[in-house]
């Protein structure tokens, strides 16, 4: 499998609002971990690909088509419950864009996609099925309240970097 992004683990998003910085956001949902708030700071009018790395988040490519599908986020799903090798039949990881307050479908892959500075770069793991509508992203977006208690986290202390945050399916 390919690496698509390898940057050292981000702090909780400081301050994230300069006109060209970007809130990413990540939503594990069922692999077990807490979604999470990162700034990528500075990264406004770069691809999707150069934010997610600038924001520290790891991720990993698919064997068959490399960086253009987005695998693995941060180590999940997990070496056992997915290979790498191609598409998954089970879920994927959704690139998401806020626009007026609410998540829409990136319309180019992780590598293609620019993302303008203030905004906010999703990417949530979506499990395949023909029952259920696709989702739109990570759900509802940080509001403005959200996002001035992430800028107050100082970047030495010792809290959690991880935001519990709920993200209803759109």
């Amino acid at each position: 499998a390919t690496s698509l992004a390898s940057a050292s683990p981000a702090l909780a998003a400081e301050d994230c609002s300069a006109a060209d910085d970007v809130t990413v956001v990540i939503d594990y949902k069922d692999l077990g971990a807490e979604s999470q708030v990162l700034c990528a700071q500075g990264a406004g009018g770069k691809s999707a690909f150069e934010v997610l790395a600038a924001a520290g988040v790891e991720l990993q490519g698919t064997a068959d088509y490399g960086d253009a599908v987005i695998c693995r986020v941060n180590g999940l799903p997990d070496e056992q419950s997915e290979t790498c090798e191609t598409f998954s039949a089970t879920a994927y990881w959704a690139l998401s864009i806020s626009a007026e307050d609410k998540w829409l479908l990136a319309e180019n892959g992780v590598q293609d996609q620019i993302v303008a500075g203030g905004t906010f770069l999703g990417l949530s793991y979506e499990p395949i099925t023909t029952d259920a509508p696709q989702s739109q992203g990570p759900g509802s977006l940080p509001t403005a309240d959200t996002r001035a208690a992430l800028s107050v986290a100082e970047a030495d202390s010792e809290q959690d970097t991880t935001v519990n945050l709920l993200w209803p399916v759109v």
